[in-house]
Order: C-alpha cells, then sequence, then structure tokens
C-alpha cells in the first residue's frame, strides 16, 4: 500500500525557511510536494498509543516527534527538547526545555500536550498496546491499574515550554526510551476519541511530515 505525506513546518532545521513562506511564497510549495512511501501492509493505526506493527510504526516515526530521536548512527539526540539533559535526584528526575514547534492545526506543541500523551497512553480507558512502554515512570502501576488518578503518574509541566518527568528508581537507559515517547494534540485526541489516528483526517502530528492519505 502507498502511504503519501507532505512536508510541514516542524522540522528542526527547516522551520525558519517555512514559516517565511508559510501562506504566499513560492518557497513554500516546494516544500509540500507529496512524498510517496511504499509499505509493506496496511497499518493498523497512526496513533502513537497504539502502534504495535512496523508499518504503523513506520508511520508515526515519519510523523511525529518526541523529546529525542536517533541520529542515523543510532544515538540519541534532542529532538523537541532543546537538548539531551543529565537526570538530576540521582538518576530519577529529568527536565526539558522545549523547542518552539507546532502542531500540523497550527496550534503550539507546548509542556502540557506532552503530558496529556504520557497520561493518555497509560490511562486504562485508552487500552494502549504500548503501555509496558511507561512502565519505568513514577506509579506507573497504580495509575495504569486504575487505583490513582492520572495526575498522578510521574509527569509535569513545569512551564509552558518545560516539561518534567520522574522515575522511582534510576533507568541507565531511559534516554533510549525517551525517542519513543510522543505527546498528543489535546483538541484533536477529545474530538476524535477512541477513533484518533485511525484515518488521516481524524489526526494531528507534529512531525517532519503529515499524513495525506
Amino acid at each position: 500500500m502507498k502511504i503519501k505525506y507532505i512536508a510541514t513546518l516542524f522540522s528542526s532545521v527547516l522551520v525558519a525557511i517555512v514559516l517565511t513562506g508559510c501562506g504566499q511564497s513560492s518557497a513554500s510549495s516546494d516544500k509540500n510536494r507529496p512524498l510517496t512511501v511504499t509499505l509493506s501492509g496496511e497499518p493498523a493505526t497512526a496513533d502513537p498509543a497504539q502502534t504495535t506493527d512496523v508499518n504503523s510504526s513506520t508511520i508515526v516515526s515519519q510523523t511525529m516527534q518526541g523529546l529525542y530521536t536517533l541520529s542515523s548512527s543510532g544515538k540519541v539526540v534532542s529532538s523537541v527538547a532543546k537538548q539531551v539533559v543529565k537526570p538530576t535526584d540521582g538518576g530519577k528526575r529529568y527536565v526539558f526545555n522545549l523547542r518552539k514547534t507546532k502542531w500540523s492545526n497550527g496550534q503550539e506543541v507546548t509542556a502540557k500536550d506532552f503530558v496529556a500523551g504520557f497520561q493518555r497512553a497509560v490511562n486504562p480507558k485508552t487500552k494502549s498496546q504500548r503501555l509496558a512502554n511507561y512502565k519505568f515512570i513514577k506509579n506507573f502501576k497504580a495509575v495504569s491499574t486504575g487505583k490513582a488518578p492520572v495526575s498522578k503518574f510521574g509527569v509535569k509541566a513545569l512551564s509552558k515550554y518545560r516539561f518534567e518527568i520522574q522515575l522511582p528508581a534510576p533507568v541507565p537507559y531511559f534516554n533510549y526510551l525517551l525517542t519513543d515517547y510522543y505527546p498528543i494534540n489535546q483538541s484533536a485526541a477529545k474530538k476524535f476519541g477512541s477513533s484518533y489516528g485511525t484515518s488521516s483526517d481524524k489526526l494531528v502530528t507534529n512531525g517532519p511530515y503529515k499524513l495525506i492519505g
């Protein structure tokens, strides 16, 4: 199956160029040319909280950006986070300063979107297929089993562009896990509910490409 994406303004490298031309410049049309990608099978979803198959994961990796990502050599590098940070409190506290980026609907990506993404993934009502990915974060078991509200999960928006994660114990490879955690556009998630990510018109993304078909 062929999936088409269009480049959007969320690449940290291209953002200034695209924003400058957004609206009337001919430069923007060059950035919006479709890229056709061939997948080996039908993707199940484009919802980051539900992706388990390779095809769905491919879509998410192209259309979403988390705090960190992996370079071509497999090294952890910053993405929405301004830099790869060193944890404090004995390796149990991570605080990230976020770049100013936008969603495909034009809204700003904020720390609250990361909080919402993490909380949604561990909320029992979501029935996330990626629940175990979050098991190292504070209060995971209590929240994921419904014994504690999602507000008790170990994530917090310290300010508009400052995001905190707390762990009950240090995890040496946590930086690699951070490449696979994503924010969620709160208005879209609320609007589409359980059907979020099931089609391109029920999806809002913050990555370098936007799903259009």
